[in-house]
């Protein structure tokens, strides 16, 4: 067999939903529950970085809904929202906080078909509560208002030939109401580390069109996620798999500086580091950003357990200092 067939047949099989290691159907059910379970984590574990991990801890529903988040956001103070790549939303307190869940989808049933459903990022306005999202099957953009109903939605000529199974992966809104969207695919099957991304100066999801250039960041491991920070840089989160049976993952984290986006420019990432081991591992998809005051910042994280009985459905929070991060 020709070695190009073979690694071929390697990436299908390692990007293709695993039925096999689905978990058992659970009984029917749509309650409002969640179960937060604090992880223990070794004394002083772990940094990135400046940022030093303050807590890991594993969720659970026995709602049908649940399961499934590639894309978080902070719905308001002490508050996260989670949407799954089925388009389902879990809106909960942070860990430590008190208040209701509330599990719901984006979507009316059957209303939209799989394909255009499928969201793997998103960005909210906290001056708005406006949520954009983007969508991969037809790559789309999407806003809703604050209640998460539909406003608009457009798919960009400059999407339309990004991959349906690796398209637009993470986005991110700049206080200048310009929007980052950025391909989990790479520019060639050679090059792993430069993926596609395209900038709007105005809103995607009205239509308007982008120009594109190029982030490049560490061989081979690709971006699931972006959020923005105070000083105008772009956080990103990333994730290699490691081996698809079962799936094993590595993550890390780099600073995106918009300031050297130009048409067909490629900007590099500065890195900031691996997950270190003794960080519960799992497919860290979504990223959200919290002030704390005093320049001190907030990282969460949740993972996307495929709705496969060897994974799981993990909340990562790091706090950092801003003037600790590197220039």
């Amino acid at each position: 067999m020709p070695r190009r067939l073979i690694l071929a047949l390697l990436l299908i099989a390692a990007l293709a939903p695993v039925t096999w290691l689905r978990s058992p159907l659970r009984p029917f059910s749509l309650a409002q529950e969640l179960t937060i379970k604090a992880l223990p984590l070794p004394a002083d574990c772990c940094r990135i970085g400046p940022l030093h991990l303050t807590g890991a801890w594993q969720l659970a529903s026995p709602n049908q809904q649940f399961g499934g988040y590639s894309a978080l956001v902070q719905s308001a103070p002490g508050r996260l929202l989670a949407i799954s790549d089925a388009g389902y939303t879990l809106e909960f307190p942070e860990p430590g906080e008190r208040g209701p869940v509330h599990l719901s989808t984006l979507f009316a049933p059957r209303a939209w078909r799989k394909q255009d459903r499928d969201t793997e990022a998103a960005q909210r306005d906290p001056a708005t509560g406006r949520l954009w999202i983007a969508s991969e099957g037809r790559n789309l953009v999407m806003r809703f208002d604050r209640k998460l109903q539909m406003e608009a939605y457009h798919q960009p000529a400059a999407m339309r030939r990004w991959p349906a199974n690796t398209g637009p992966e993470a986005i991110a809104r700049l206080a200048d109401g310009r929007t980052i969207a950025l391909c989990e695919c790479t520019t060639r099957w050679r090059d792993q580390a430069a993926h596609p991304a395209l900038l709007f100066t105005g809103d995607p999801a009205e239509g308007a069109e982008p120009f594109p250039f190029y982030i490049a960041g560490p061989w081979q491991f690709r971006p699931t996620d972006m959020a923005v920070l105070p000083d105008g840089r772009v956080l990103v989160l990333q994730r290699r798999l490691i081996w698809p049976f079962p799936m094993r993952f590595s993550a890390r984290l780099g600073l995106l500086d918009p300031r050297g986006i130009a048409p067909g420019a490629v900007v590099e990432m500065k890195d900031l580091g691996e997950f270190p081991a003794d960080v519960p591992m799992d497919n860290y998809e979504g990223l959200a950003l919290e002030p704390l005051g005093q320049g001190r910042m907030a990282a969460w994280m949740i993972s996307d357990d495929n709705n496969a009985d060897l994974q799981r459905s993990l909340l990562l929070a790091f706090e950092f200092q801003m003037q600790d991060l590197p220039q």
